[in-house]
């Protein structure tokens, strides 16, 4: 099988996509924590902070839960977008390769006759 050369936009693209994915993750490490250690704590002082910060008072698991959805997002995107970019040019040059086997099978078999009419004007 060829290998293709990666993009660099594609690396950045799913660095991106693993960053989202690394902090829902440690959001969801530290909300599982948060439930085992006494009310007070540092966890529940910032999830506190986020729930008045966004008006919106959810904990620190929908949160982790958010960001591992945009990094998974993000991730199929642009694996998808790039399995196209691939598949529409290996497609092509394959197509390349049949019309140069066609044109080279009918240059043998067909000869082409030239002929000097003068055209009457």
């Amino acid at each position: 099988m060829k290998t293709r050369k990666i993009k660099k936009a594609e690396i950045v693209w799913d660095s991106i996509a693993g960053f989202f994915a690394l902090a829902g993750l440690f959001f969801g490490v530290i909300s599982f924590i948060n439930r085992y250690l006494d009310s007070g704590n540092w966890i529940s002082k910032v999830e506190d902070a986020l729930a008045g910060f966004f008006k919106w008072n959810v904990g620190l698991a929908v949160w982790a839960l958010i960001l591992l959805l945009i990094g998974l997002a993000i991730y199929l995107i642009v694996t998808l977008y790039y399995a196209k970019k691939v598949d529409i040019s290996t497609e092509k040059s394959l197509r390349r390769a049949q019309r140069l086997s066609a044109a080279l099978d009918n240059q043998e078999v067909v000869t082409v006759e030239e002929t000097s009419e003068k055209v009457s004007e």
